[in-house]
């Protein structure tokens, strides 16, 4: 079947789209594999192959544009798009990234308290369910497959914000919470969307650094896992 005109419009990978360097995404997971296939990729390697599922991601893009057009009719105090530097890879370059928004302390549309930092993310209806599950409840014994890999996904989110909020504390702004707003695809009623939110923990942020900087220097001489609930390598171990 030949592509359409839309697929072609969603699928075509722009500047941004080509960025080889690692970034904040990758490193906030907590698949070692991931991380070191990663750091192993030349960064000036700017010719992506289309991945066989690249519509999700597109989609998501969307929803992010749409979002950022909207925001501001009701939050006109809200930075959208923050781009923030969070560290030097001594050997690598410089690790940067883009914040879906920060917004400032205020009691109007959606009140906040403090500086909260903003990130949106897509998925769709059933797996909401298994977040949704994964955020509020502990870890059990013996849980099924989909809620550990959506506690998986979260850690994944979590140490991602946790490095933009870093980078822009270092830039001089005050972030003191987390918001991850998340956005089923599919979604047909109000319960099909959810957040957390997080308090902003530095010494957290610093290990998800650190890790990072650990596998950079041990690439070549350590032999990386891949974690049990990771998509990509997570067959390897079962």
């Amino acid at each position: 079947m030949s592509e359409t005109l839309a697929s072609l419009l969603l699928s075509s990978p722009t500047e941004r789209d080509k960025q080889s360097k690692i970034g904040p995404s990758t490193i906030g997971s907590p698949c070692n594999k991931c991380i070191a296939e990663a750091l192993h990729r030349p960064v000036n390697d700017t010719a992506p192959s289309r991945q066989q599922y690249w519509a999700g991601a597109a989609i998501g893009t969307a929803v992010h544009l749409y979002l950022e057009h909207r925001a501001p009719l009701f939050f006109p105090e809200l930075i959208t798009e923050k781009k923030v530097k969070i560290g030097e890879l001594l050997g690598y370059g410089w690790i940067s990234g883009t914040a879906d928004g920060v917004l400032p302390p205020n009691d109007s549309f959606y009140p906040v308290d403090v500086w909260t930092m903003l990130d949106w993310k897509t998925t769709q209806r059933e797996k909401l369910t298994w977040i949704r599950q994964a955020a509020l409840y502990a870890p059990e014994p013996g849980e099924n497959k989909k809620l550990q890999e959506a506690r998986f996904k979260l850690e994944s989110y979590f140490g991602q914000t946790h490095l933009y909020a870093y980078g822009m504390v270092q830039a001089g702004v005050p972030v003191e919470s987390i918001l991850i707003s998340f956005i089923a695809r599919d979604a047909k009623t109000e319960d099909d969307f959810f957040e957390v939110t997080l308090d902003y923990d530095e010494e957290y942020a610093l290990a998800v650094w650190d890790r990072l900087v650990y596998i950079w220097e041990n690439l070549d001489t350590e032999t990386w896992r891949g974690h049990p609930s990771c998509f990509t390598h997570g067959k390897e171990l079962r």
